[in-house]
């Protein structure tokens, strides 16, 4: 791998393990399984940007991306939207635009009900969404993070550097 020491990869195993769990916690909250669960990391920005994978233990069939890491929501879509990490990142990163779009309305609106709290910041939510969008859109475009001869880890230190890998996250 890249890291510079062990307790840099004892480091990163901990931020996978605590993303893992996040992911599990998410598609319970968002109503998607009911049932055990099983998932893995697919391709990360250490400590910043973790992408994996769920499914109920007893159906591979029924697959989800989960997108979560520093400063981003965590979100899911079905697997079949989707065949590469790199596909998966740009369409959160479209459906994100889009969100941001909808929320601005939103918030210009003043709620779709009238119910929403007028204290509810909507184009802070909405620029929230479209600077992470652009963010994923630009690791997106990097070609050299999706070298399929490296592993995905391999490729994101070789071309962002070891910021995620040996330093604390602020």
């Amino acid at each position: 791998m890249g890291f510079k020491t062990e307790q840099d990869v004892e480091k990163f195993a901990e931020w996978l393990k605590e993303q893992i769990q996040g992911m599990s916690r998410h598609v319970y909250a968002s109503g998607l399984f009911s049932v055990e669960a099983t998932g893995h990391c697919v391709w990360s920005v250490p400590h910043l940007v973790f992408l994996g994978q769920i499914w109920p233990k007893d159906d591979r069939s029924s697959k989800y991306w989960v997108i979560s890491g520093l400063d981003l929501p965590t979100d899911h879509f079905e697997e079949g939207l989707a065949a590469t990490p790199r596909e998966a990142l740009r369409h959160f990163s479209m459906k994100w635009q889009l969100q941001s779009s909808k929320v601005a309305e939103l918030g210009e609106q003043g709620g779709s009900d009238g119910a929403v709290s007028s204290a509810t910041d909507w184009q802070r939510i909405a620029d929230g969404l479209q600077s992470n969008a652009e963010a994923l859109y630009t690791l997106v475009e990097r070609d050299e993070l999706w070298d399929a001869e490296k592993g995905a880890v391999d490729n994101v230190l070789a071309a962002v550097g070891q910021q995620g890998a040996d330093e604390p996250v602020q």
